[in-house]
């Protein structure tokens, strides 16, 4: 009898230390609105426009900067927005750009560069060129992202406990870059 009651206090507290961890490596801070200076353009060359009409006429938007609003998906390192119906394959840019608290949110979000598939609203702004190396799509003509400007999803308790369990596990990483790579591989073999 005085194990249990010995046992209750000390599960009650492993409990709460393991939701408080859980927060802290997966706070996501203090959030900028845009435009902010990581993400800083010109207004007058930033072009806005829907998911369709990019899809619907990708060489028109080719060399112009253009702020987008969709559904963020990430389905095993696969890319893609998605909104009223149409969907286009996305990659970042060399250099990954977001204002603040964008970027770890999209991350525990959608698990992006870990190991789990999540999806989110999110507002980007980028160019249609080819997909750059080091995205899945890579080579393709779609959506590059060169800034994420905000994400509106908020994570859930279950997103950030799978964010932190990456976090703590390394060899995930490891196995999920291992992984992308091996389907890009594939991906490009069957194109040949």
């Amino acid at each position: 009898m005085r194990r249990v009651t010995m046992l209750a206090p000390a599960t009650g507290l492993l409990v709460i230390v393991a939701a408080m961890l859980t927060f802290a490596l997966s706070y996501i801070g203090s959030e900028k609105q845009p435009p902010c200076l990581a993400c800083k353009q010109s207004e007058t060359e930033l072009h806005r426009a829907s998911v369709c009409e990019i899809t619907q006429r990708l060489d028109g938007f080719a060399d112009k900067l253009v702020r987008i609003d969709g559904r963020f998906r990430n389905d095993a390192g696969q890319l893609s927005i998605e909104d009223r119906g149409c969907t286009m394959h996305i990659g970042f840019d060399r250099e990954r750009r977001a204002c603040g608290g964008a970027w770890r949110k999209l991350q525990v979000t959608c698990g992006v560069d870990t190991w789990y598939d999540g999806s989110a609203s999110a507002r980007l702004v980028g160019h249609v060129a080819a997909i750059p190396n080091g995205n899945y799509y890579a080579g393709e003509k779609g959506f590059v992202i060169s800034c994420l400007e905000t994400v509106q999803t908020n994570p859930t308790f279950s997103q950030r406990i799978r964010f932190v369990l990456g976090r703590l596990s390394p060899d995930r990483k490891h196995l999920r870059t291992e992984a992308i790579n091996e389907k890009s591989r594939l991906h490009f073999s069957n194109l040949r």
